[in-house]
């Protein structure tokens, strides 16, 4: 309740007053005057409360001034040109906000996590049920829900022919019924910051590790349990082996003969004898039939051509 001889101001929303009450104690004076800026109703063009001499009205326009108006459109055009470069935006209202100086913060991870799911959906080229993504180091105490939704957008851009971004990477790993979430973890496993990504497919699961070395940039160190170190870019091969003398050479042999030329190549095994993978960066994209004569060695189980 209030006192008798209130006066009254609304500059929110006009719906939160009760139009007819406020007249009702307008005219038994418990009301003393009222200031409105907003109505029920706008324009107010036929509104009792209008005829009140205790009553000032003004017509809700400040954000239509000139000033206003280009205040706004200067906002929003440097918000839609933040996105459309694939940078998260400061003032969304379905993604995390992000200052400037956060967003510096969390960009390398942020950009590092759209490759890694880039990577793991070219490999894991089977119906997915579901995605986690796990966080350990210095990167936990930053915003990773963005950087979560930054490895979807990359992993559902190389399987849907529509452009994904931040904001519909949920929506369609939903219609696809891919489940994803994130966690942080006590354990950076012996790096300052880590991404560690599991991908749960039919009959078959990926796992990718990438980190952030500030003087080198983001580097892969592990996938499938497999320690290797590689720079993320540009014409990758990736292949599963059996760990025996002479595959490497046949792979080489085999790449010369389609005039591939090997740039690097990381090489990494669980034990002597026993599974193995290459990830080899070459110099320009790989063709199904060069994919194809290197799973026909007895040695390699799969070949996965990777485009960054």
């Amino acid at each position: 309740k209030t006192k008798k001889g209130v006066f009254l101001l609304n500059c929110a929303r006009g719906g939160i007053i009760d139009e007819q009450a406020l007249k009702h104690y307008l005219e038994n004076g418990h009301v003393a005057g009222a200031a409105l800026d907003v109505f029920e109703e706008e324009p107010a063009v036929e509104n009792d409360l209008l005829t009140f001499d205790n009553v000032i009205a003004t017509p809700h326009i400040a954000a239509s001034t000139k000033e206003a108006q280009l205040n706004v459109a200067e906002q929003v055009s440097e918000e839609v040109l933040r996105f459309l470069e694939g940078n998260p935006v400061s003032n969304s209202i379905n993604l995390p906000t992000l200052s400037k100086e956060v967003y510096a913060k969390i960009q390398p991870y942020y950009d590092l996590a759209r490759t890694m799911g880039n990577i793991a959906s070219q490999i894991m080229q089977i119906p997915v049920q579901e995605i986690e993504v796990f966080y350990g180091g210095d990167v936990t105490s930053l915003e990773t829900s963005i950087t979560t939704r930054s490895f979807m957008a990359g992993f559902l851009s190389a399987r849907v022919d529509a452009p994904v971004n931040d904001v519909n990477a949920a929506l369609i790993a939903k219609e696809r019924t891919i489940v994803f979430g994130e966690k942080h973890l006590n354990d950076a496993y012996g790096y300052k910051n880590i991404v560690h990504a599991v991908v749960h497919g039919e009959n078959r699961t990926f796992e990718i590790k990438g980190t952030y070395v500030k003087a080198y940039g983001p580097r892969i160190v592990s996938m499938n349990g497999f320690n290797v170190d590689f720079y993320p870019t540009g014409h990758l091969i990736y292949i599963q082996h059996t760990d025996v003398p002479g595959v490497i050479g046949k792979m080489g042999q085999l790449l010369g003969k389609h005039d591939v030329n090997i740039a690097t190549m990381q090489v990494g095994r669980k034990e002597e004898g026993g599974e193995a993978i290459m990830m080899l960066a070459v110099d320009k994209q790989v063709s199904d039939e060069v994919l194809a004569d290197l799973e026909s060695i007895d040695e390699i189980i799969v070949a996965n051509r990777i485009e960054l």
